[in-house]
This record gives C-alpha cells, sequence and structure tokens, in this order.
C-alpha cells in the first residue's frame, strides 16, 4: 500500500473581510498547519486526492496515548479534520464504504510505520482510580462542565 500525507490540520476563521462567498457564518474551517491551505480548497482541488483511494482522520488522544483512526472514506468531504492528520492510502483493496469502515474502526495506528492495530479496551475505573492516575483530565472536564454551565445561564 502506498500513503500520502496530507498534513495536520487546524480550526480556524477567516476575517470577516475575507469570508468565503456562500459560505454561512456558522461554517466551520480547517487549514493545513504546514502551508495554511484550506481544507474545502484542498478538498474540491482534484488533482488532492485520487479518487479510489481511503481518506483517513486521526488524531492523538491524551488519555490512552495513542493515535486513534476516526473517519475512513473514500470521499474526502466526508472526512473534517480539525486537529487532525489526514492520510491517504492507495491500494487498500476495497471501495467499499462498509468495508472501510469495518476495517478501520476501532483502530490505533503507528504514525511512524502506518501500522494499525486493533484499539485497546479502556479498563473500566472506579472514580477513585480515575481521579488517582488521571488527575489533570478529570480537573479538566469539571473546568469544561463549568464553562459551560457558565455559558447556559
Amino acid at each position: 500500500m502506498k500513503i500520502i500525507d496530507h498534513g495536520k490540520w487546524l480550526p480556524y476563521k477567516p476575517p470577516k473581510d475575507n469570508w468565503p462567498e456562500n459560505a454561512p457564518l456558522n461554517a466551520l474551517f480547517a487549514k493545513r498547519e504546514s502551508d495554511g491551505k484550506d481544507w474545502y480548497e484542498h478538498v474540491n482541488n482534484p488533482e488532492s486526492f485520487q479518487p479510489d483511494t481511503v481518506k483517513v482522520g486521526f488524531m492523538f488522544h491524551d488519555f490512552e496515548q495513542e493515535w486513534i483512526i476516526g473517519p475512513a472514506s473514500t470521499d474526502p468531504t466526508l472526512i473534517f479534520p480539525a486537529n487532525m492528520y489526514v492520510r491517504e492510502i492507495d491500494g487498500f483493496g476495497s471501495v467499499d464504504e462498509d468495508e472501510i469502515i469495518a476495517a478501520f474502526r476501532n483502530k490505533v495506528i503507528d504514525v511512524a510505520t502506518n501500522a494499525m492495530r486493533d484499539r485497546p479496551i479502556a479498563p473500566q475505573l472506579t472514580p477513585e482510580q480515575l481521579m488517582a492516575t488521571h488527575p489533570n483530565t478529570i480537573l479538566d472536564l469539571i473546568e469544561r462542565v463549568k464553562k459551560l454551565e457558565e455559558r447556559l445561564k
């Protein structure tokens, strides 16, 4: 299989004076970290992706300390890669979307070798065990909930 790296994509908001024509005000945008290229420009350029390849998005999960594969499809417009890396896989062997979903679901990727394996099942921890092993994660979640509650008032 041939792997094509499309880079890391970051969320951004274009300035109001450069808002894309016909884009709704609540549109989401992503740009490639390396060169600032807009995701919509990239996916709508016919030279960006090959038609019968699998496009996958993946990101690093701090809690699991793994690179987790997210969306996978032959259609890059079905992937919104904000805070993700995108790779294209040529030679996967199928363009059937159900087979692609089954093959990439619950997978982790070794970003150095592109090897995939099953995602480990997260252990079932008690709240006490979770707080003892991942205190920053719990405290971050508590802060996020507080901020959300404030916004909803």
